[in-house]
């Protein structure tokens, strides 16, 4: 453990979202291939993916509701574990994904080259619906045409309704915190993901309740 803001639940969910990586990541033939964290919060996902996938070059990204969270990034992108120094993840950048992505100075290199996959992990419920509308637009502008991957985890709603009694008072947990927040319904990110074309190949149950949405931009 290297700070305060370690996560339990990330240490929980790495594994079953690295299989799904494993999954995809191994169909992408690109000399330079490049992923796009969207708010990478302790960093223990991002660098528990890049030592599986060394040939990778991993962006974290978070926005500035917590400077903490970007050192925190820093000190897990500087840890040596079993000798692995991280050299394939990128110095992280403030990104808050509701915004234009051409309004953000420090991502116009990306926009120009393209990344071959954005991946963000528990967001979508933890955020206003500004910022999955956000995610989708800018993600239709980040990644390269026809084969670039949005991977969404996290719990949704089905057909409107809640999976399990367990996500429906996480839910009301939720909006009593912040009135913004809820579980999204998953038709209606499909619907919004098409309409910036991002088209749904996988939808994947995990753990806990959880599923992994896999998009493919046209």
């Amino acid at each position: 453990m290297f700070n305060s803001n370690y996560s339990l639940a990330a240490e929980r969910n790495k594994q079953p979202i690295l299989e799904v990586l494993q999954q995809y990541f191994t169909t992408i033939n690109d000399n330079n291939k490049e992923v796009l964290e969207i708010a990478s919060g302790t960093g223990q996902h991002i660098t528990f993916f890049a030592k599986h996938f060394p040939s990778f070059t991993f962006q974290p990204t978070d926005v500035s509701i917590d400077p903490t969270l970007l050192e925190s990034l820093k000190l897990y992108n500087n840890q040596e574990e079993e000798q692995t120094n991280y050299k394939n993840i990128k110095e992280p950048i403030l990104f808050d994904v509701s915004k234009p992505i051409q309004t953000i100075q420090s991502l116009k290199e990306l926009v120009k080259s393209k990344v071959n996959a954005i991946l963000t992990i528990n967001l979508l419920h933890i955020s206003p619906w500004e910022c999955t509308l956000g995610l989708l637009s800018n993600s239709k502008e980040l990644l390269k045409e026809n084969d670039g991957l949005l991977i969404i985890y996290g719990p949704f709603k089905v057909n409107g309704k809640f999976t399990t009694e367990s996500n429906e008072n996480f839910d009301i947990s939720l909006k009593e915190r912040n009135s913004c927040w809820g579980l999204r319904d998953l038709e209606k990110v499909v619907e919004e993901a098409e309409r910036n074309d991002l088209i749904l190949i996988e939808t994947k149950d995990m753990p806990a309740n959880n599923f992994i949405l896999v998009f493919r931009r046209k």
